[in-house]
């Protein structure tokens, strides 16, 4: 499985920013076969995601954005499409060192369903989140609160996973993470996300299921960042992000 995004994004005036990018999943090569086993072939299947993102700063404090999302997902001959939006506020206190953010996702709806059926629900979301540095210590600390739309996010069918009582259905909507910011170039991260642990552990052995570590290095002209994130015993996810700044890397060549 391979997934990928890429984006550019043009600021106008110092308070207004626009952006596009396209996000993509593939699921890669899958062996056809039909009721009887027998092998009929190959089919693909991936999921695209388009974006259209407008962000203004209100004022020094307060910016919101918004991001239009077309959607368009292939599993072998079946194909649908959909559409929704991502809508947040954030807030910034340099002096408190203080960050904070709402945001509303993946509200819309599908469009064309694979096979004509009904239409399904899109994974709607509501996020909450706030960071607070230190004054004297390099460290900043992040809570963030998923799915506040909903409060128990135990499945049903899962007799295994009911909840253990108020704490626990709390517990399942927090991720909690810590950061080293030494300076501006060089950042480490760390994360812990209880619903993941609580889904994904087996009876035998939790291990380091729902926890992530990261770092990061910051240059004039790129950013390079590395992450890892359990979600199984089975394995983990090794993420890589490239960023470029093409403004710096033409002033440089200019110079030279």
């Amino acid at each position: 499985v391979n997934y990928g995004y890429a984006s550019w994004s043009l600021g106008f005036n110092r308070k207004e920013n626009w952006a596009a990018g396209i996000c993509y999943v593939n699921y890669g090569d899958f062996t056809a076969a039909d009721e009887s086993g027998n092998i009929t072939g190959e089919f693909r299947a991936s999921e695209y995601a388009m974006n259209i993102i407008y962000s203004r700063e209100l004022d020094s404090s307060f910016t919101v954005g918004v991001n239009l999302k077309p959607i368009f997902s292939t599993l072998e001959r079946y194909t649908s499409t959909g559409i929704c939006v991502d809508i947040g506020v954030t807030y910034n206190n340099p002096d408190l060192l203080l960050s904070a953010g709402l945001v509303v996702k993946n509200a819309g709806v599908q469009i064309k369903t694979y096979t004509g059926e009904k239409r399904e629900p899109l994974p709607f979301e509501v996020q909450a989140g706030i960071t607070k540095g230190l004054n004297h210590a390099p460290f900043r600390f992040t809570l963030t609160l998923r799915h506040l739309e909903k409060y128990d996010l135990t499945y049903d069918y899962d007799t295994e996973d009911d909840s253990d009582g108020f704490a626990e259905d709390i517990l399942r909507h927090v991720i909690l993470g810590v950061e080293l910011v030494p300076g501006k170039n060089f950042w480490a991260a760390a994360g812990f996300n209880y619903q993941r642990r609580a889904e994904m552990r087996t009876s035998t052995r939790t291990g380091t299921t729902g926890l992530s570590f990261g770092m990061g290095f910051n240059a004039k002209t790129f950013s390079l960042a590395y992450g890892r994130d359990t979600y199984h015993l089975a394995g983990s996810a090794n993420h890589f992000s490239l960023v470029l700044y093409p403004e710096m890397i033409f002033k440089n060549i200019h110079r030279q």
